[in-house]
């Protein structure tokens, strides 16, 4: 047996580190993460499970974490996989309402989440990203950060960056000529308003049949006065994982958390399922 391993004590993950390890002192690890959405959040988990010397900074441009579950709110707005297949492996959650889940109640499991694990310490809400530059010869990101809500930009240093931004946020609206004199309410699905619109009895166009005007159309069409939804061509549709839409009765949900052999033989079959169908993706196949 050699010295080290003599000298070997747990670690706080896997219950092996070396007490004097070949580096001394050691180096904190610090690092900078961008978006504190579901990559961003489990990134703070990770570290804060598996690290000792660690700093970190979570820089979130909006007032509320969870990222694409907290801009994505439009009527009708849900996730098209089982609501039990979408959480961490490790974090099941048996209280779903049903079995695919609104956004609003998956970002209570994103915040629920964070206050759990003591994650908010880590992260600066209303703080933008706005650049950042790395020094070969000092080894370090510099990253300038924005304040919106004072406007302030003020930067940080870090040994890792990791861009935990997202796809789904940077959009747009179509380009249409003279869209940006239409002279009635403008809304876009991935930037709705957080106080919901009153669209009683107006006429409203929905440009779109993607997953959201899928979602939009049926949420509004009995408010409104008239709707026309204005496609350019046909949506396909795969058929559903766990089921058509259906709301779980409480001695379900109880079941959910009384038998966890249950849920866990639930959860699995469900993921076979999707596991399953990957062959739709291919071109040319029958799926």
């Amino acid at each position: 047996m050699s010295s080290t391993d003599q000298q070997a004590g747990p670690s706080k993950a896997h219950g092996h580190a070396h007490l004097q390890p070949i580096f001394t002192p050691r180096r904190t690890l610090s690092v900078i993460v961008i978006g504190a959405g579901a990559s961003g959040l489990l990134t703070a988990y990770k570290l804060q499970r598996n690290f000792d010397d660690f700093s970190l900074q979570v820089f979130e441009k909006n007032p509320e974490i969870s990222g694409t579950w907290y801009e994505n709110r439009y009527p009708g707005c849900a996730c098209d996989v089982p609501s039990h297949n979408y959480t961490w492996s490790f974090e099941p959650k048996t209280d779903w309402s049903a079995n695919y889940a609104s956004s609003k109640e998956i970002l209570k499991y994103f915040k629920d989440f964070s206050t759990k694990y003591g994650l908010q310490k880590y992260i600066q809400l209303r703080h933008q990203v706005v650049g950042a530059q790395w020094d070969q010869t000092k080894a370090l990101w510099t990253v300038s950060v924005k304040n919106l809500e004072t406007g302030d930009t003020f930067q940080s240093q870090a040994r890792v960056l990791i861009n935990a931004g997202g796809i789904l946020n940077a959009w747009r609206y179509p380009a249409i000529p003279g869209i940006e004199s239409f002279q009635g309410q403008l809304m876009h699905s991935a930037a709705w308003p957080e106080q919901e619109p009153d669209m009683t009895g107006k006429t409203v166009g929905l440009i779109g049949n993607g997953s959201s005007g899928i979602q939009i159309l049926p949420a509004i069409k009995t408010k409104v006065g008239k709707v026309t939804n204005f496609v350019r061509q046909p949506t396909w549709i795969s058929q559903t994982f766990s089921g058509d839409f259906r709301e779980y009765t409480d001695e379900e949900r109880k079941k959910f958390a009384e038998d966890k052999e249950h849920h866990l033989a639930m959860r699995k079959e469900d993921e076979r399922k999707m596991s399953a169908a990957f062959a739709m993706f291919h071109s040319g196949s029958q799926e």
